[in-house]
């Protein structure tokens, strides 16, 4: 296997796994059904996460529907892969912590206190969580947290909508169609000369899907 940190080595192409992106939501459910349940996770999410103080009429209507949308979020599959990261609350800090799990406990555990050594050779020793009650427990929750997705997941996702993977395979075309107005990112000289790890032509080396993505 190639590393890709070895200047001159071909990296190893990697394999997205999109069957969770293809699966069915709540198969063999009346379609009723499931517009019942996705209704109510878009009023629990809206409402509920809002932050707007809601009618006694509203509250009611809200009340009625059922009580656990992470539920209906999972079946709906409306939650995606994600990494809740602790990040330091001191301005001059913003050290990140991942989270770790304990065997068998899918309750996220985060450090008390930033470790971080500043300039002056010390700790930072700001508290990164709070206790929070969930029912009859007590978890620590970050004060500050950042949010990360996972890429991969995107990527899996954005290839699985139909007819999009073939889209964005065809956009490499372009490079080849001599045009001396810039309409596109494929008409510039950057994506028209770039080469991958292999020497070639980064769109038009190998069978793969080759993408460019931009911040």
């Amino acid at each position: 296997m190639s590393d890709p940190a070895i200047p001159g080595t071909v990296p190893a192409e990697e394999t997205l796994n999109t069957d969770p992106h293809n699966t069915g939501i709540l198969e063999d459910a009346d379609p009723i059904i499931q517009l019942v349940v996705f209704t109510m996770v878009v009023l629990q999410f809206s409402l509920l996460r809002s932050g707007r103080s809601l009618s006694i009429h509203d509250q009611k209507l809200l009340a009625d529907f059922p009580k656990d949308p992470d539920s209906a979020t999972k079946q709906l599959k409306l939650d995606s892969n994600h990494t809740i990261y602790s990040v330091c609350p001191k301005v001059k800090c913003q050290t990140l912590y991942a989270p770790k799990f304990m065997h068998g406990s899918d309750i996220p555990q985060y450090p008390k206190y930033c470790n971080c050594i500043g300039l002056n050779g010390k700790p930072c020793g700001t508290r990164l969580t709070r206790p929070r009650r969930f029912n009859r427990h007590e978890v620590d929750v970050p004060v500050k947290r950042f949010v990360s997705f996972s890429f991969r997941d995107f990527v899996g996702s954005l290839t699985s909508r139909p007819g999009l993977e073939e889209k964005m395979d065809a956009s490499w075309q372009a490079i080849h169609c001599a045009s001396t107005t810039l309409e596109d990112v494929f008409d510039g000289n950057f994506l028209r000369h770039f080469k991958g790890p292999d020497g070639q032509l980064f769109g038009i080396s190998g069978p793969s899907g080759r993408y460019v993505f931009s911040l």
